[in-house]
């Protein structure tokens, strides 16, 4: 055992301070995972609406009245992507 392992276990508040540290930090990384799941998820579920929502009828008709309302624009020099 090093000095200072020996030095952390003869000195109480030492050792609390260090299984304070340590539980912390394990708490934090798992709050991070636990973030990281949630995003990930998150992000799926947004996919799969966008997809649903792409083949949905109504959503179609809306996006042609859309586009036949904006029609008259198209030509106003302004480039379409």
């Amino acid at each position: 055992m090093s000095e200072d392992e020996q030095l952390r276990l003869s000195d109480p508040r030492r050792w609390l301070q260090t299984i304070i540290y340590l539980r912390a930090t394990w708490l934090i990384e798992l709050l991070m995972h636990h973030v990281d799941e949630a995003t990930l998820k998150q992000s799926s579920d947004v996919d799969e609406e966008l997809a649903l929502m792409a083949t949905d009828p109504q959503i179609q008709n809306e996006l042609r009245e859309i586009e036949q309302e904006f029609s008259d624009v198209e030509s106003d020099g302004l480039e379409t992507t």
